[in-house]
């Protein structure tokens, strides 16, 4: 299996998993339409959202920093 498919598939369960914590606080703010978004963004699956991101990036730049190591 080459590094671009591993990367793939990491991104894919990432964003999958950022998918459903953005899915749970869009589902949390319909139900609740007068929280303030600070108190949204401290909900658990805020976290996970940024989790997410955060990892993706550091992913993404790990990968594209390997891939281009060679180029620069």
């Amino acid at each position: 299996m080459s590094d671009t498919t591993l990367v793939t598939l990491l991104f894919g369960l990432i964003m999958g998993v950022a998918g459903n914590a953005l899915y749970e606080m869009i589902k949390y703010l319909v139900q609740h339409p007068r929280t303030p978004i600070n108190d949204a963004l401290a909900l658990p699956q805020a976290r996970v959202l940024k989790g997410c991101i955060i990892i993706s990036l550091i992913v993404g730049c790990t990968h594209w920093y390997n891939c281009n190591a060679f180029v620069l």
